[in-house]
Parts: C-alpha cells; sequence; structure tokens
C-alpha cells in the first residue's frame, strides 16, 4: 500500500545517495574538496534518520484514539448525540460509534474511532494524524524536505544539465551509466518530494497559527 511505498522511497534516496553517489562517485564533484563530501553524508545521513524515524513514530503511534480512563471517568455523564462534529465546552456522543468523546474529537471513518483533536487520515502513514502523533507528522515533513534539499543540492549539476543549463560536471569517482540514471532518478525524486512536502508543511504551519 502507500506505506511500503513510501519506505521504498525512503530506502531509494538513501542507495542513490550513499551506495551510487558517496561510494561510487565519491561524493563530490571535480574542483570540490573532501570536507563537502564529508558534510553532505553526515547532514542527508542525519536527516534521512531523523524523518524516517518520525514516519514511523507518525505510522505506529496512538494517534488519539479516546482512552479507556476518560471514558470510565464520564460513564454516567449526560452527554447528546453530535452527528456532525464535537461540541464546544463540554463532551457528547458521536453519532456514527455510538460512544462518549470529549471536545474536539471526531470521529474517524477509516480507523473506526473517535480520535483526539484529529487533523486527518493520512493514507502514506496509514494512520490518522491526531494529538498524539502531530509532533511527529510535521517532523516528518521537516527533516524530509531537510533531507531532499540536502540531496537536491548535491545533484544541483545533474538537475542543471537535464535543463540545458549546464554540462561537464563529473564526480570524482566512476558511477557509470547505470549509477548516473539512478542518481538522476533519484534527484528528480528528491526535488519532486521537497516541492510536495513543502506545500504540505507551510498549510500546516498556516493551520496550526
Amino acid at each position: 500500500g502507500p506505506v511500503l511505498l513510501i519506505l521504498g522511497i525512503f530506502c531509494f534516496e538513501w542507495y542513490a545517495f550513499n551506495c551510487v553517489f558517496m561510494l561510487r562517485g565519491l561524493g563530490r564533484w571535480k574542483g570540490e574538496t573532501i570536507e563537502v563530501a564529508f558534510f553532505r553524508a553526515f547532514f542527508f545521513n542525519a536527516f534521512w534518520l531523523l524523518a524516517i524515524w518520525s514516519f514511523l513514530r507518525c505510522a505506529f503511534s496512538d494517534p488519539g484514539f479516546v482512552p479507556r480512563w476518560w471514558l470510565d471517568q464520564n460513564q454516567g455523564c449526560r452527554t447528546e448525540p453530535s452527528y456532525f462534529g464535537w461540541m464546544p465546552g463540554r463532551p457528547s456522543t458521536c453519532g456514527k460509534c455510538e460512544v462518549p468523546r470529549p471536545e474536539r474529537a471526531h470521529h474517524c471513518s477509516i480507523c473506526g474511532k473517535c480520535v483526539l483533536r484529529m487533523d486527518h487520515h493520512c493514507p502514506w502513514v496509514g494512520n490518522c494524524v491526531g494529538a498524539y502523533n502531530h509532533k511527529y507528522f510535521i517532523l516528518m515533513l521537516f527533516y524530509g524536505i531537510l533531507a531532499a534539499m540536502t540531496y537536491g543540492s548535491s545533484a544541483a549539476p545533474v538537475l542543471a544539465a537535464m535543463f540545458g543549463k549546464g554540462g561537464g560536471h563529473w564526480t570524482i569517482g566512476n558511477l557509470g551509466v547505470k549509477g548516473w540514471g539512478l542518481f538522476s532518478m533519484g534527484a528528480v525524486l528528491s526535488a519532486s518530494l521537497c516541492l510536495a512536502m513543502s506545500i504540505l508543511f507551510l498549510s500546516h504551519l498556516w493551520l496550526m497559527a
């Protein structure tokens, strides 16, 4: 499903950067120093690890399902049914799962439960984004953008050559034809992901402001 697709993209980007560009191409273009390659490797892998850690925490954490202790404490309390959303200032009974829920809890039709401060159900992480894992969703976007920017800046000569604005850039090591193809695919993919994640990240910041 979509979750396996995202994990596949994570793994492909890591392979194209580390096993192709860093290992075969020695991580630098002709005229660049070895310090440049070191910093590229450090920052890309640091951001990549933080991004996939945030992705896994968001995917496998409890998004904020109504806790059992809240249901036990509010058992017998009078609640009104609500079919269109939560009721400001007081608990309500969900019209779909017919379970009491606190203020600002929404029903997720995919999970079949009410989620505290639900934002949306994200198919790319296979989970709801709610009160308990919203932080990890934002961090995933943030670190993913930084990792994609690091890859894209490292592959700037490749991207420039694709648009006819450069040429004659060669790595210190030999990438080979297959290596060039894989690294170029990773460059285009990272640029596309950076744009998509930036739009999503900024829209969430605007909603939280």
